[in-house]
């Protein structure tokens, strides 16, 4: 099935896996975590998160949830329909630094890589290096 590029997205009944995510996920949050960190949540439909997202909160309010997502594109997705707290900035802010660092790009690039996030600017979260 191909959800991300055209397919059509009904997920009705829920599906069996998400709810044992859901399981999860409040196992962990039961244990006292402050957040998840959700690798490559692009690889997941937006659509789980959306539904997700919210019933953890429910019970744990002050829970983050940041969303590992590489496509610049669908970052108002993952934030306002996916419900995400936060997203790495890693194609934004990480790799114009490294552009910069290595010769690639001015300085100025910093500043266009700010001004392209479109109002998302507080809900990105900055990084110099990850793994």
């Amino acid at each position: 099935m191909d959800y991300q590029n055209g397919g059509t997205c009904h997920f009705n009944p829920v599906p069996d896996t998400w709810g044992k995510m859901l399981d999860i996920l409040l196992f962990w949050a039961g244990k006292g975590i402050d957040g998840f960190r959700c690798d490559m949540a692009e690889m997941v439909p937006v659509e789980f998160w959306e539904w997700v997202i919210p019933q953890v909160k429910a019970v744990y309010p002050g829970l983050s949830f940041i969303g590992e997502i590489y496509n610049p594109s669908r970052y108002a997705d993952y934030i306002y329909k996916g419900k995400f707290d936060y997203l790495y900035d890693k194609v934004g802010l990480y790799d114009t630094l490294r552009r910069v660092i290595c010769g690639y790009d001015s300085a100025t690039a910093i500043t266009r890589s700010w001004q392209s996030l479109g109002g998302l600017e507080k809900r990105m979260l900055n990084f110099l290096e990850n793994h």
